[in-house]
């Protein structure tokens, strides 16, 4: 099974979306047989490879978000420290 064939949400798969929708309309009989076996197969290695591709961008996204956020909880506590010794 694969994620709907949409080129926009799998940009980097176009190719291989094309050749397997062009496979499955010029054997529509013998698609069911493994006439497109070879496409799919294709096909599923560059999803694989999409999904990794994105899962690396998202784990540098969080991580980034991460520190960011650490960052802004160390300000705050210095900021609160430095109004308790201020008093």
């Amino acid at each position: 099974m694969h994620p709907p064939l949409v080129l926009h949400r799998n940009p980097h798969c176009r190719q291989e979306i094309i050749a397997l929708q062009e496979c499955h309309r010029d054997h529509s009989l013998s698609k069911f047989w493994g006439a497109c076996n070879d496409a799919k197969t294709k096909l599923d290695a560059c999803f694989r490879k999409q999904k990794d591709f994105k899962r690396k961008v998202n784990l540098a996204k969080a991580r980034a978000e991460k520190e960011r956020l650490q960052r802004k909880r160390e300000e705050h506590k210095e900021r609160q420290h430095g109004e308790h010794q201020d008093r």
